[in-house]
């Protein structure tokens, strides 16, 4: 799964301002990771690395969970929130191996998910504009991501018109991408259902849900990924026209 939250540059600084005065509130954790997080609150840290919430009790890692949950509530009618999954059975079954190569990893297409989800979110706020993306770094992902970028704000118009600018940062020092990782988190549970959750959303994500001004969500199906692959080589091969009659190639 992925996950990211949409709203103004003034806005993100308020809400960083304030997630930060979470994050320093006793006992203080450098960052926040909502797996390390679960660990705790779960009492699994032989399990799972606790990282940043190691030296916490399970109440102390709760209390920082809700203090995080609250700040979202305080802002979240300024924010949009969108989500994106994919199994990788889907991804794998369909899928032709030439298909598989092009695209590298599921996580790709749910970043395509996210610019999807923007453009149609602030389409129908009639808002639709350059937005400034920022991921995770992933050094197995990150460059084919950046290329794929390029590759669909050449291609497609209409993606362009909201492909600002992207980025990759640090989740440990970007607290945008520590807010995109409750989220994200919480949509993977909830897709997954495990029996310790008697087939109900966790409250967080019920509370989540309920602050902010939109939540969209999308989960990939085979014939979504097939749907995408055509309108990629139907974009691809229209671009090539397009360079081809400029006198760019011969």
């Amino acid at each position: 799964a992925v996950a990211g939250s949409i709203t103004s540059a003034e806005r993100w600084k308020i809400t960083a301002e304030d997630w930060q005065d979470v994050l320093d509130r006793h006992p203080k954790i450098g960052y926040f990771r909502m797996n390390e997080c679960f660990a705790v609150i779960s009492g699994k840290q032989d399990k799972y690395d606790p990282g940043a919430f190691a030296a916490l009790s399970s109440q102390e890692a709760q209390d920082k969970l809700e203090g995080l949950v609250k700040v979202f509530e305080w802002h979240g009618k300024a924010f949009g929130c969108v989500q994106s999954i994919i199994t990788w059975d889907c991804f794998n079954h369909a899928l032709t191996e030439e298909d598989l190569r092009i695209f590298g990893s599921p996580y790709s297409l749910c970043v395509a998910g996210i610019i999807d989800g923007c453009r149609q979110m602030l389409r129908g706020k009639n808002m639709e504009s350059p937005v400034g993306f920022v991921f995770d770094e992933r050094p197995d992902v990150s460059v084919r991501i950046h290329e794929a970028w390029n590759e669909t704000k050449a291609t497609s118009p209409e993606d362009a018109a909201v492909m600002g600018s992207i980025s990759f940062a640090d989740d440990k020092t970007c607290i945008p991408l520590q807010c995109a990782d409750l989220i994200a988190w919480h949509a993977r549970r909830q897709f997954l259902q495990p029996a310790e959750d008697h087939g109900r959303p966790r409250p967080e994500l019920v509370r989540l849900k309920k602050s902010v001004n939109i939540w969209s969500e999308h989960v990939w199906n085979e014939e979504d990924l097939r749907n995408r692959r055509e309108r990629k080589r139907q974009a691809l091969r229209e671009y090539a026209a397009r360079i081809k009659a400029s006198g760019v190639i011969q």
